[in-house]
Parts: C-alpha cells; sequence; structure tokens
C-alpha cells in the first residue's frame, strides 16, 4: 500500500512553501481583486450619494422660492464636473413611496451610475 512515513516524503517539507503558495494564489489573487473593487466603489458611492444631496437642496431651494424646480435640480446635476449618469436621474416631487409619500414640499432625487471596477471587469 501506498504509504508517504514509509518513502520518507512525509518528513522532506521541502518545498511545501512554495506549493502551498501556488496553490493559494488564485484565492490571493481573488481576494485582492475584491478589495481593489470595493476600494473602488466606495468613493464612487460617496460621489453620487452628494450629486443627489446637492441637487435635491437645489430643487428644495427652488421651491421655497417658486422657481422651476425640475429644471433647477437638471441643471445642477448637469453642470461641469459631474459624473456620468447611466440613465436620466429620477425627480419626484411629494414622492410615491416612503415616509414623505404625497407631501408636495418633499423633493427626492434618485441617480444611478455605471461603474466599472477593475477588477471585476476584466470576467
Amino acid at each position: 500500500m501506498f504509504n508517504l512515513w514509509r518513502l520518507g516524503l512525509a518528513k522532506n517539507q521541502a518545498g511545501s512553501l512554495s506549493t502551498m503558495t501556488t496553490l493559494m494564489m488564485p484565492a490571493l489573487m481573488a481576494a485582492a481583486g475584491l478589495a481593489t473593487d470595493t476600494i473602488h466603489a466606495a468613493p464612487m458611492h460617496r460621489i453620487m450619494q452628494r450629486e443627489a444631496e446637492t441637487a435635491a437642496l437645489a430643487g428644495a431651494d427652488a421651491l421655497s422660492q417658486g422657481r422651476a424646480v425640475v429644471e433647477t435640480m437638471q441643471a445642477q446635476l448637469a453642470g461641469p464636473g459631474k459624473p456620468a449618469l447611466a440613465s436620466t436621474p429620477i425627480i419626484e416631487l411629494g414622492p410615491s413611496s416612503g415616509p414623505f409619500a404625497g407631501d408636495p414640499l418633499v423633493v427626492r432625487v434618485r441617480l444611478s451610475a455605471m461603474a466599472r471596477p477593475p477588477f471585476a471587469s476584466l470576467f
């Protein structure tokens, strides 16, 4: 029968570190890639959140001054240096759902952006 101890292979540990490193390399690369994607996604989420809040504040200001709310919010979102949006922003005056549903003094904006994560976009 095949016995590693009799052949002396179980006692010989030469090369075991390189073998384990080779076997673990795909898992290490995947973990590093997922960490890279997470690090890339977090600032993008903050940027989009800030843009939505800025547009909502501009809309609320326009609402309080009796100006065109939707046009003000669209102008705020289309300014120079703004992130590219994946679709048209959804702007609601008096949201249809949520805790402030139907309130005409509430402005809601929803944004979506196309983010290409560095690691996941390879597949």
